[in-house]
């Protein structure tokens, strides 16, 4: 049976962060500014992230068992010794005015450009670096938000956020987190007299967020942060939506770019950091999105008259696929044979359940190890941990399946331009599947309500129970014209023009921000 829990847990996450909110003393502490935002911008930013990777926000964060323990500890352990030795070592150079700051996430990968020519840069801003760098003279940086080490790139060397730290930051957060925890130790007594045993979900929130590691982090993230503005002295910020959606300092010219899929009721939570934290200065100078949909989900955050569709970037690829990409190649280098359908599978095992991964692995190794002449290609997501690797591994000798895991740096547009078939959940990789006219399944055993649109706009087939699945791959692979009439509309909502411009319309709006 599939349920609407995604709407209901909407309705328990209003009310519980309403409680939340209404509460003074809780109210008074996420008030309480940083060097960049106020606290209550990371509670929302938060609870958005576990709620859009599918954990639940409403969910108890302490670990319980002693191995959970230990392993949160030493991540934390590991992550300090870094900041130690960043903070003990200076960051060299890079004290610069620089012309365009990118901010992103640590996701560096090998693409192509139109004519087939290998770089390694950021997956989403790599395109337009590289036509910047070849057609403008703008000084560029880019910085990611992960307090981890960062690979070499081509172009730009990307830095960690953690590099702009100092042994003064680290003593001044250690010192604000104290104090923090202290606050929020003497209160949460009262709070939870007044939350009363009916709000047990709403201390749940507050208990996870006001931890002291993760108060910590907030206060080395927020000062680096503001550290690395004041080093790099940028003219014009711009971030992946994923991670800022306000400028960190107001006066700043700031450009956002979206990412991946938009849902609407994340843009009504993030609407509260300006009513509740006054951040209505620091919306950007523009946000752009991939289409006049998404335009539509934005305006529940902000003005339209802020919004721009433009496309995006990374998809102009796609749109000089047949110059940049050779099936053949591919199949050779790969050794699949030259009758073999290639059904691929894009994962998302870290924004899923346990339960849930298991569920569609066995589905799809039941599905596709009796099918004739098919080989699968699994492609993890890059967020994935080796355990859900170790999974996947597990059950294709276990089943002896005829299927390959593609490496994780490989390049998923050559996977998708060569497969038949793409499944996947919920994934931005259907999107681009429906771009390059391939079949779409999307296989949601969660017994949930779909959270992106796929099926509903007719350009997906959809599978609810695992039985369903191999005799709608069987179909598709006669039937691969299904969705011809709805692709087309479903771009124009969604890709905009999808013409392999949106990086010139881009650089067209940079350019009139820098003159």
């Amino acid at each position: 049976m599939i349920t609407n829990k995604k709407y209901e847990d909407d309705i328990k996450g209003k009310n519980y962060l309403k409680t939340i909110f209404e509460n003074k003393c809780i109210h008074k502490l996420l008030q309480k500014k940083i060097k960049t935002y106020p606290l209550g911008y990371y509670f929302v930013n938060q609870y958005i992230s576990r709620r859009t990777y599918n954990e639940n926000p409403l969910k108890e964060g302490i670990a319980t068992d002693i191995s959970s323990k230990i392993k949160k500890k030493m991540v934390l352990i590991r992550k300090m010794a870094l900041c130690l030795q960043k903070a003990i070592i200076p960051t060299k150079g890079n004290k610069r005015n620089t012309d365009i700051l990118f901010i992103t996430r640590n996701r560096f990968i090998r693409l192509k450009d139109e004519f087939g020519t290998e770089y390694k840069s950021d997956y989403l801003f790599g395109p337009l670096i590289k036509e910047l760098d070849s057609k403008r003279s703008y000084q560029m940086d880019i910085i990611t938000n992960e307090f981890q080490d960062v690979p070499r790139t081509d172009i730009i060397s990307p830095r960690s956020l953690i590099e702009y730290s100092s042994l003064k930051i680290l003593l001044v957060s250690f010192i604000h987190a104290n104090i923090n925890y202290i606050k929020w130790s003497i209160i949460k007594k009262c709070i939870v007299q007044k939350f009363g045993t009916n709000e047990k979900k709403a201390q749940m929130l507050t208990a996870r967020f006001f931890s002291y590691t993760n108060l910590l982090y907030i206060q080395i993230y927020d000062r680096s942060l503001q550290r690395a503005l004041q080093t790099t002295k940028p003219r014009l910020i711009i971030a992946n939506d994923d991670i800022m959606q306000f400028k960190p300092k107001k006066g700043t010219k700031m450009i956002v770019v979206q990412s991946a899929s938009m849902l609407s009721q994340n843009e009504k939570y993030r609407k509260l950091n300006i009513d509740k934290f006054g951040l209505e200065d620091r919306i950007p100078s523009c946000f752009l999105v991939s289409g006049y949909k998404y335009k539509k989900i934005k305006q529940y955050f902000v003005d339209p008259s802020v919004i721009k569709v433009t496309g995006q970037t990374r998809y102009d690829v796609l749109y000089n696929t047949y110059k940049t990409y050779d099936k053949k190649k591919f199949i050779n280098r790969n050794h699949i044979k030259q009758n073999e359908k290639i059904i691929l599978w894009t994962t998302q095992s870290h924004a899923l359940s346990m339960e849930e991964n298991k569920s569609n692995l066995r589905a799809v190794i039941c599905a596709v190890k009796d099918l004739p002449n098919t080989k699968l290609l699994i492609k993890q997501h890059p967020a994935e941990k080796k355990i859900h690797k170790k999974l996947i591994e597990t059950g294709i000798e276990k089943f002896e399946v005829n299927a390959l895991i593609m490496d994780n740096s490989s390049d998923i547009y050559e996977q998708l331009f060569c497969c038949d078939i793409l499944i996947t959940k919920n994934s931005t990789t259907a999107m681009e599947a429906i771009a390059l006219n391939k079949p779409v399944i999307i296989l949601n055993l969660s017994g949930q309500t779909d959270s992106v649109d796929y099926v509903k706009e007719g350009v997906a087939l959809g599978v609810y129970n695992a039985d369903e699945l191999k005799p709608k791959i069987e179909y598709l692979l006669v039937n691969d014209n299904v969705f011809t009439e709805q692709r087309e509309s479903y771009i124009d909502k969604y890709l905009y023009k999808f013409d392999g411009k949106s990086t010139e319309r881009i650089i067209q709006i940079i350019d009139q921000m820098l003159t």
